[in-house]
């Protein structure tokens, strides 16, 4: 063969890769995925009574009243939320969660390979129409108690509709939308207000603990920068907030929700119900947060907020700095309340737990170690944790810390790191013990904790603790192993 030969076969090889790489770099750009905005997924509490009461048109002849006139653009635009974690492609892979083309019509836990939780497995038999999954992306731990998706739910009904008519049209085989039953579904309800505003909540804010509402506002700084002039995070620079109008940075993508209320003003009625229930003062917000349902924490928060900023709102502390003591005095044993409350049922709980016959589902953790699954448990750490929490060696704090080798560190372990005095306070290092309380109920674990987390199933609890262990330079020996 000779050089003219070989240079033409060259030539045909790399006139090839130009053409792939062009295709490549042409459908990245026309098929660009965008970041949802906010990040991971809210932890949601379960309330009592085995969930919320559905709302207007969550249910039957609701659903399928407000399917008639969905809107499928919009609901592609709800998928985004979904995105960090689920793929939408025919044929696309799994991430954290499972692969949802044509996701109506098929069975619960239909990805052949995907590691569904136990909860998810035990309703296969059943398929996800337009009802099961409205029902679902209304409240997923109340639909399906013990499912590993951590999503707070979709509070609007309507914006539900949008995404349940998204799902179904991308699909190769779009199911029908049935004919709504006859009266269709009643509007859904206006949202219930903040609770708690006016001079009342404004004299609140008038006397809040800053340093407390400093701390208060690392919840959200995985998400939000608070400096002045900072870049936008998944959400907006929250410097100066309070006096600003709703979706002020500008060139930052708001949610059409957010937007359509550009004319409000955050003031501190408005921060007040916001912070309480996002979802109830905005609906259709893509903000995930669950709120903060503590009055006075509020009040800390928003009275930082206010005070960070070139124009801080005069809020005539002086003035109502008197009749403020008079409602600051129920608030100690408002907090000693807080406090105790949970304290006192606990042991009782405890001992129920012990007594009743399901005790051996929530063996003690050394026996659900033994046969725990630490790479199970380093998919539960990726979805749940990963937004906050960095887990490389050397890697440096996100909103929270570094987790690399975390069996066997003292409580308050990275130096430099802002933790809340009630997790500083803790003696002893994170055992398995430690962790696995501390995994139950965050909030039970360390009254007063930042952190916000419940993972309910004991077992699952054991992989994330088994992962934790391996993932160091010292593992410690499981027991049973």
């Amino acid at each position: 063969m000779d050089a003219f030969e070989l240079n033409k076969i060259a030539g045909a090889v790399l006139g090839t890769l130009t053409v792939v790489l062009g295709v490549k770099a042409i459908s990245t750009e026309v098929f660009k995925s965008h970041e949802p905005e906010k990040p991971g997924y809210e932890i949601a509490e379960q309330q009592p009574g085995g969930g919320p009461a559905p709302a207007a048109g969550g249910e039957g002849a609701g659903v399928l009243a407000l399917l008639a006139k969905g809107d499928a653009t919009k609901g592609e635009q709800a998928a985004k939320k979904c995105g960090a974690c689920h793929s939408f492609d025919k044929g696309g892979a799994a991430k954290a969660g499972p692969n949802l083309y044509g996701i109506i019509g098929l069975k619960h836990a239909h990805q052949e390979g995907f590691g569904y939780s136990a909860a998810m497995k035990g309703t296969s038999d059943k398929t996800w129409d337009f009802e099961s999954m409205d029902k679902w992306l209304e409240n997923p731990k109340g639909y399906i108690s013990g499912t590993s998706m951590a999503f707070a739910g979709i509070k609007n009904p309507e914006e539900r509709a949008n995404l349940i008519t998204y799902l179904n049209k991308n699909s190769d085989k779009p199911l029908d939308v049935p004919a709504a039953p006859a009266g269709g579904a009643a509007a859904p309800a206006a949202a219930a207000g903040g609770g708690g505003g006016g001079d009342d909540f404004t004299a609140k804010v008038a006397a809040a603990d800053l340093k407390k509402g400093e701390q208060a506002s690392k919840k959200c700084g995985a998400c939000h920068s608070f400096d002045k002039g900072g870049a936008a995070k998944a959400g907006p620079n929250l410097y100066g907030i309070i006096g600003l109008k709703h979706a002020h940075q500008e060139g930052f993508g708001y949610s059409a929700a957010m937007k359509g209320t550009a004319d409000k003003t955050w003031d501190i009625d408005a921060m007040n119900k916001w912070l309480e229930n996002p979802k109830g003062y905005i609906p259709g917000t893509s903000m995930a947060f669950a709120g903060i349902k503590n009055p006075e924490e509020r009040a800390n928060l928003i009275g930082w907020l206010n005070k960070n900023s070139d124009k801080p709102l005069e809020l005539g502390a002086a003035a109502p700095a008197a009749p403020a003591a008079a409602p600051a005095a129920p608030a100690a044993p408002a907090e000693e309340k807080k406090a105790e409350a949970p304290a006192a049922p606990a042991a009782p709980a405890e001992e129920k737990k012990a007594d009743a016959p399901a005790a051996p589902a929530a063996s003690p953790i050394a026996e659900r170690l033994a046969s725990a699954d630490p790479a199970v448990g380093e998919t539960v750490v990726g979805e749940k944790c990963g937004v906050c929490h960095t887990f490389k060696k050397g890697e440096p704090a996100g909103a929270g810390p570094n987790l690399y080798g975390i069996v066997g560190l003292k409580h308050g372990h990275q130096e430099g790191f802002e933790y809340s005095d009630e997790l500083k306070a803790k003696p002893g290092p994170w055992d398995f013990e430690q962790l696995d309380k501390w995994l139950t109920n965050t909030e039970e674990y360390a009254p007063g904790t930042m952190m916000i987390l419940e993972v309910e199933d004991p077992q699952e609890r054991a992989n994330i603790i088994a992962y934790l262990n391996k993932n160091s330079d010292n593992p410690a020996p499981l027991p049973g192993k």
